[in-house]
């Protein structure tokens, strides 16, 4: 899988701003005429990561090593050693959600 910070010469750090003035330069530089695939790749590495919810849901669920402990931080610890219930991760996750300033969904729709 080809992972949208390295297509953009970003680290997994960039903000909003820097992701979006990366993009910028690329499409200019990578028009679809001159380099197709390249100009589609940029496409998709930018509407992946061009927003913090994006960014998240990358480091998440699209990223073969996604560190978990790292992108849940304090939040895991309201797990026991056993296997988690169903609620018991949708709390960690909302409680994750939260330090990011993100909505979550309402459950069921």
């Amino acid at each position: 899988m080809k992972n949208p910070f390295h297509l953009l010469n970003l680290t997994p750090e960039a903000d909003d701003k820097t992701i979006e003035a990366a993009y910028k330069r690329l499409k200019t530089i990578h028009s679809k005429a001159a380099s197709p695939k390249r100009e589609k790749e940029i496409e998709w590495a930018y509407q992946t990561i061009k927003n913090p919810r994006d960014r998240i849901s990358f480091k998440l669920f699209q990223t073969p090593t996604a560190d978990l402990p790292t992108l849940l931080g304090p939040s895991l610890s309201n797990l026991t050693p056993a296997n988690p219930t169903r609620a018991a991760t949708l709390d960690v996750l909302s409680n994750s959600l939260k330090s990011y300033q993100l909505a979550m969904p309402d459950e069921g729709g």
